[in-house]
């Protein structure tokens, strides 16, 4: 089986849009999922793609992820 049998389409990186306090917006966030999957995207990749991930603690990673799939 190569990774073309399991990946097919745009899988997309996007951002985790923080606050002024630099939390996690939530809000903004799942709005940013739902505009992808809207715009035709068959995955996307959540969770530090811009180099985010360093900074966000272990609970706020759990948070972005939870937020993206549901």
């Amino acid at each position: 089986m190569s990774t073309s049998d399991l990946i097919e389409g745009i899988v997309s990186a996007m951002v985790t849009p923080f606050n002024p306090d630099e939390g996690i917006n939530d809000a903004g966030l799942s709005t940013h999922v739902d505009r992808l999957i809207e715009a035709g995207v068959t995955g996307v990749f959540s969770g530090g793609t811009n180099g985010e991930f360093y900074a966000m603690t272990p609970q706020e990673r759990i948070t972005a992820i939870s937020i993206t799939v549901d």
